[in-house]
């Protein structure tokens, strides 16, 4: 099942990949779209699609283009309603032209039977400013590939990312940011939590190009880890080609705090609605940056539950 909310603001053009590639690997469907946000067009309520899985598997594209002077936030989500152990592969392809500002958000919600792997590429142009959201909260195995360009002069970056590990989920989160036009500025933040025999990796990159000068690249990752069987780890990467940089990266891998799980449950929580509370607390940080608050409540409630 597929929808598309407020698409009337957009230009969407959509069109099957290759028929005998899809049977040939037994997808039962498969999408994709071209997204345009033209010139000098800004739109404040967002794009939202969503795809409810039965007992398919996806395979979609996206080539998403944000024109000169133009604003638009975009929503993906993807829900598994049965046991089904679905496939779904995202490759989407960004380009932020010259003043441009675009918030795309990916929420997957797949069963935790499900298969999910997501592709992200983006160019970004003179002070184009792009921010990509992902929320995983599903899937059995989840891995992430982002890779984004700062091209020219003022151009910006902002990766914002949730997972919640389970059972035996295997999680493995890729970023990677090239600083190449000067005074350009990007963001990795990363905050999840492991349970039960989860196993998460993380590797965040960024690399100051030469001739980036008076460019910022800062990454951070903070996983918090609710059973000794589950592992975390991370390798944040700081390449520099540049003197006139600044750069930082930090990484925080261990269990929640013992002196906020002491005041809090001195105020009356039980020690699971402590843990709960502090890790929804480390998740609004990205969850603020959806647009929609239908979205952020939704996220909020799911986070509650799957906590």
């Amino acid at each position: 099942k597929f929808s598309i909310k407020n698409k009337e603001k957009v230009k969407i053009e959509e069109s099957i990949i290759n028929k005998e590639l899809t049977d040939r690997i037994g997808l039962t469907f498969n999408k994709y779209y071209n997204i345009d946000i033209n010139t000098n067009k800004k739109y404040n309520e967002p794009l939202i699609l969503e795809y409810n899985f039965k007992n398919e598997s996806l395979i979609d594209n996206y080539n998403i283009t944000f024109e000169e002077d133009s604003y638009s936030d975009i929503t993906i989500i993807y829900k598994g309603e049965s046991n089904n152990n679905n496939f779904h592969l995202l490759k989407l392809n960004i380009l932020g032209n010259n003043n441009s500002k675009g918030n795309i958000t990916i929420i997957n919600l797949l069963n935790k039977e499900s298969s999910n792997f997501t592709e992200i590429t983006t160019n970004i142009l003179e002070n184009s400013h792009i921010t990509i959201n992902i929320i995983d909260l599903g899937s059995k195995y989840v891995i992430n590939n982002i890779y984004n360009k700062l091209l020219e002069k003022e151009s910006n970056s902002e990766i914002n990312s949730i997972y919640i590990g389970e059972k035996d989920n295997i999680i493995d989160l890729n970023y990677y940011v090239e600083n190449i036009g000067e005074k350009s500025i990007n963001i990795i933040n990363v905050e999840g939590c492991l349970k039960d025999n989860a196993i998460k990796h993380f590797k965040g990159t960024i690399d100051f190009v030469k001739g980036c000068k008076k460019s910022i690249g800062e990454e951070y990752e903070n996983s918090i880890l609710l059973s000794k069987n589950a592992i975390g780890r991370a390798l944040p990467i700081l390449l520099c080609h540049e003197e006139d940089v600044i750069g930082s990266h930090g990484e925080s891998t261990g269990k929640i705090d013992k002196n906020k799980l002491f005041y809090l449950m001195s105020k009356g929580f039980s020690k699971c609605d402590a843990e709960r509370l502090i890790i929804l607390g480390n998740f609004n940080k990205i969850i603020s940056k959806i647009p929609s608050d239908n979205i952020k409540e939704m996220m909020s409630d799911e986070i509650k539950n799957r906590i």
